[in-house]
């Protein structure tokens, strides 16, 4: 008898799977599915191996001898004790002893799933003294009836598997950056420099946590930017603080990738230090901001004493002049009996009208007077007719007729910026017309000049060889402003300053910018920055209190929550100094959210911003734990001083809510004792309807159904034991909430 036909007369009928289609008692078909089976048993490249309840060998493959040197006679029978003593090293023969142990105490089990497998990896010794690494699965089998009778597994060839992995572990351990492998948020392998960044071993890192080593208030933008990676969706290295031995951070710049590891998705991560380059960053940034400031005060300078030379030249010089030429002229009058000498003296006079003219152009060229007495617009259409008398080139002004209100140092800037342009289109342009459009709008000044010429290579212009334009985007950046250039479809070049219109837009000469930028861009360095959670449901708002909060040096936005919800998940992953929460959003409002968080974190510092006036939201926000209360209307200034004041830990009210401490001494009284029964939005609603609004408009700006708006009154009317609206109204107007009654028409239409 042949090896394989041992092999199949030795497979057990429970390895045969019983046909469902047909009747058992039908002998024929149960024999031709035997036969099916015993020829897929057979020609699997894998080996399949059965054994009973007892771990004695019932049924080896084939396969094995191709896998392993061993026969299926000198197998079978075996029990797997004795197995495992001959086929496997002794590491491997630990695991599996283990492994069986625990698959034989979960045969009775009722509660295991039926078709519970363990994966096991282990290393055989093949006949030949060779070893082979495989991949092995064991599963309980079971009778038809489902009772366990015995135990089948599956191996599986994994030597290239290994010698790739072992490859990989060579490679990664000598990189110079660091390498690690995460499989449902563990470790799973870290190289040598995770554990010099770490600070810890290996066998400290496998298993646990991977972001742990995330600085916390980092972890929520770090695992937004690795999702967006994983999907293709961000093709750029995200950099994140890395928290090493100590707690001491270090900056580091990450990638992240999706692999298979051990047959199972995993993401493969590798980072590199960077801490140097960002601490030679924000050197380079404070010594630019720095350099712009001494450009600016030299600019400064240089105009201020361009205008103290202008002045002397104009009223000493020119005054001087004045004298000489009347004293010409007096000369020339009693010399008129000598013709020579009258005609000498003549003479003497032309020079001094010529030096007077001269004069007058050098100081004009120097600081024109008419653009400090008369204004920029003034001074442009001036400069325009003298450039087109001297250059013989058009240049028509469209300008307002009303004189611009500027800045001293933005109206010096577009008239030195429009001096560079019209002289760079006398030089280069060969135009015959260049036209100047000044214009003013959405808080700047727009100066543009173009030309009909022969125009400029755009490309050569961007590299940064023409110091004209340098100097004229040197001179824009330094109040705020910027240059923008590109090509006429006539032919010829359009240049165009937008610079700001007022003062506090243009900064101490744009210092305050570059000074805000190097902050913001140091920031996370700055440890006694004002951390800040700010929440709002609308991404528009959350967007200009962001832009208005880090005008201050000392606030930083650490992160955002579109809703209450949330900001209460949020705020133990980011801890910030304060939250800034909106008091109406949908869902989970603001005040239901500040309690949730202070019930969670009682420390917790919350301002509440609303804008609704109405006293009785600030009592609420008060007893609801929060420390400061202010209206979205309030000014920049009063938004930071509430910011510091709470996260100092003290009180910070609106001027609408200065008297909040007296109106919680009459909250006894029965109309403040009626008003306390009401819920949030029931007050809200009392509020909108009070103020005239119908019931469509109140679910607008709240952001409900009209529905949902009809329960709420009707809950109102019933707290407060009112009719209808007028009444709603009279009460409103009796407690404070509104001034004065609405229009009788809003008032009919809501009813």
């Amino acid at each position: 008898m042949t090896q394989r036909s041992k092999a199949r007369r030795a497979i057990p009928a429970a390895v045969m799977p019983v046909s469902r289609s047909k009747p058992r008692g039908n002998n024929h078909s149960e024999t031709e599915t035997e036969k099916r089976y015993r020829l897929l048993a057979d020609n699997v490249t894998d080996v399949i191996c059965t054994l009973d309840k007892n771990l004695v060998v019932t049924y080896l493959s084939p396969s094995v001898t191709h896998l392993l040197g061993y026969t299926v006679e000198e197998s079978l029978g075996q029990h797997w004790n004795q197995w495992i003593d001959e086929s496997l090293t002794p590491e491997s023969a630990k695991i599996a002893t283990e492994v069986f142990r625990e698959i034989g105490a979960s045969m009775d089990d009722s509660s295991q799933d039926t078709y519970k497998s363990w994966t096991l990896e282990l290393e055989f010794k093949r006949k030949d003294e060779s070893t082979l690494w495989t991949e092995g699965r064991v599963s309980i089998l079971r009778s038809a009836e489902g009772e366990p009778i015995g135990f089948l597994a599956l191996v599986r060839d994994i030597n290239e598997r290994r010698r790739a992995q072992e490859l990989f572990k060579t490679l990664a351990n000598n990189s110079p950056i660091a390498v690690y492998i995460v499989q449902d948020g563990k470790l799973q392998f870290v190289n040598s420099q995770f554990q010099h960044h770490a600070g810890v071993g290996e066998s400290e890192l496998l298993g646990t946590d991977a972001s742990r080593f995330v600085l916390t208030e980092d972890r929520g933008s770090v695992r937004q930017m690795a999702e967006a990676m994983l999907k293709g969706e961000r093709p750029n290295p995200y950099e994140y603080r890395f928290v090493g031995p100590g707690g001491r951070t270090k900056w580091v710049m990450e990638q992240v990738a999706s692999i298979q590891h051990n047959g199972r998705p995993a993401t493969l991560g590798t980072f590199m230090d960077i801490t140097a380059r960002k601490q030679s960053e924000e050197t380079l940034v404070h010594s630019e901001s720095q350099l712009r400031l001494l450009s600016q005060r030299i600019l400064e300078v240089q105009e201020e004493e361009r205008a103290r030379i202008a002045r002397e030249l104009h009223d000493q010089l020119g005054q001087e002049l004045v004298a000489l030429k009347i004293e010409a002229v007096v000369l020339m009058e009693e010399l008129a009996k000598s013709p020579r000498l009258h005609e000498r003296a003549r003479g003497v006079l032309d020079l001094i009208d010529r030096l007077d003219t001269t004069a007058h152009r050098i100081a004009v060229s120097i600081r024109p007077e008419i653009l400090d007495k008369l204004g920029l617009v003034k001074a442009i259409q001036w400069y325009a007719e003298d450039f087109e008398r001297r250059s013989g080139i058009s240049c028509p002004v469209e300008a307002p007729n009303d004189e611009l209100v500027l800045p001293k140092a933005v109206s010096t800037c577009a008239y030195r910026i429009l001096q560079e342009a019209l002289v760079n289109v006398w030089k280069h342009s060969r135009a015959s017309q260049a036209k100047v459009k000044v214009t003013s709008g959405h808080g700047l000044v727009n100066i543009c000049v173009s030309d009909n010429g022969v125009g400029m290579d755009l490309g050569r212009l961007s590299e940064g060889t023409s110091l004209g334009l340098l100097g004229m985007r040197e001179r824009a950046s330094l109040v705020g402003g910027k240059i923008s250039i590109r090509r006429n479809p006539g032919g010829g070049l359009r240049l165009a300053a937008h610079l700001p219109l007022s003062v506090a837009q243009a900064g101490a000469g744009a210092a305050a910018d570059l000074v805000s930028a190097q902050t913001a861009a140091s920031k996370p360095w700055t440890k006694s920055a004002i951390r800040v959670l700010l929440v709002d449901d609308h991404s528009l708002v959350r967007a200009g209190l962001r832009r208005v909060l880090e005008q201050a040096p000392d606030i930083r936005i650490i992160a955002e929550a579109c809703d209450g919800r949330e900001a209460v998940s949020k705020f133990p992953e980011v801890n910030p100094d304060v939250v800034v929460m909106d008091i109406s959003m949908p869902e989970l409002d603001g005040m239901e959210a500040s309690k949730r968080i202070l019930s969670l974190h009682p420390r917790a510092k919350i301002l509440m911003l609303t804008r609704f006036h109405e006293e009785q939201y600030a009592i609420r926000t008060l007893k609801a734990g929060c420390l400061g209360y202010l209206t979205k209307g309030s000014s920049t200034q009063q938004l930071h001083h509430a910011v510091r004041a709470v996260a100092r830990g003290k009180r910070f009210l609106s001027e609408e809510g200065q008297d909040v401490v007296n109106l919680q001494l009459l909250s006894s009284q029965s109309g403040f004792g009626l008003l306390e029964s009401l819920s949030d939005r029931e007050l809200q609603v009392l509020c909108l309807l009070a103020q005239g609004q119908e019931l469509k408009g109140v679910a607008a700006d709240l952001e409900l159904s009209v529905k949902t708006v009809e329960t709420y009154r009707s809950r109102v009317l019933h707290k407060l034991h009112l009719r209808n609206d007028v009444e709603i109204c009279q009460f409103a107007i009796q407690h404070g909430l509104i001034d004065e009654m609405p229009s009788r028409t809003s008032i009919d239409q809501s009813s």
